[in-house]
């Protein structure tokens, strides 16, 4: 029962007492001990009446990064993320490397995925202190949800608070307009469509950082 309900809070994302007894016909005295342990257990949030789900990106992030750094060597590890960090496209890392282009591309998408996850965690936290109605744009037909908190950008592909909270200042807003600009411009090709939201996040990522910044980070983000 425990699982069946985990479930339906990840597909709810955030909701009420009487709405997930609606939905799962469970009473609210079942719901409650249970929707008390995964709070406990940091599945769930409770703020203001409503319960947001929390997503888990450590096992993701461990299994993810594991992958790139079990399978290579120590010095083709940082390569990648030097290549990665550098923009180097994944046809030419694949010829320096001797790597098929389809597994550098597997490996660049499992550290935007990182990247995402990262920010996603990051931003929950925060919205669970402090509500926000997010900027909502759409790429390739397909909605994304912008925060801002302490001058750092945030996305999600799904709302991840109910439609009241504070709306951004004027300078979050003028800020927002020039990092939105550059996610359209990064967005331009049609093979962005697929985790849209992963470049997304790369780009909130990279922007205002310098070359060795962006190494750093990402070798302190996968452990390396």
């Amino acid at each position: 029962m425990k699982e069946k309900i985990l479930r339906l809070c990840k597909h709810l994302n955030m909701f009420s007492l009487d709405r997930i007894a609606l939905i799962s016909q469970f009473s609210i005295e079942e719901l409650e001990p249970i929707l008390q342990d995964l709070i406990q257990n940091g599945n769930l949030i409770l703020k203001d009446g409503y319960y947001i789900y929390i997503e888990k990106d450590s096992v993701i992030k461990n299994n993810k990064l594991m992958y790139v750094i079990d399978n290579y060597p120590a010095e083709n590890t940082e390569f990648l993320i030097r290549c990665f960090c550098a923009e180097i496209p994944v046809e030419k890392v694949s010829k320096v490397i001797n790597l098929c282009e389809n597994r550098v591309s597997i490996i660049f998408k499992s550290i935007r995925e990182v990247i995402y996850q990262k920010q996603l965690q990051e931003c929950e936290l925060l919205i669970s202190k402090s509500s926000q109605i997010p900027r909502e744009r759409t790429f390739f037909n397909k909605s994304f949800y912008f925060y801002s908190f302490k001058s750092k950008y945030y996305i999600a592909d799904r709302p991840l608070c109910s439609l009241d909270g504070r709306l951004f200042s004027a300078s979050e807003a003028r800020e927002f307009c020039k990092l939105y600009s550059k996610i359209k411009r990064k967005l331009a090709h049609n093979t962005m469509r697929y985790y849209t939201h992963f470049h997304i996040a790369e780009v909130i990522w990279r922007n205002g950082k310098n070359y060795t910044q962006l190494v750093n980070e990402l070798c302190n983000l996968m452990n390396c």
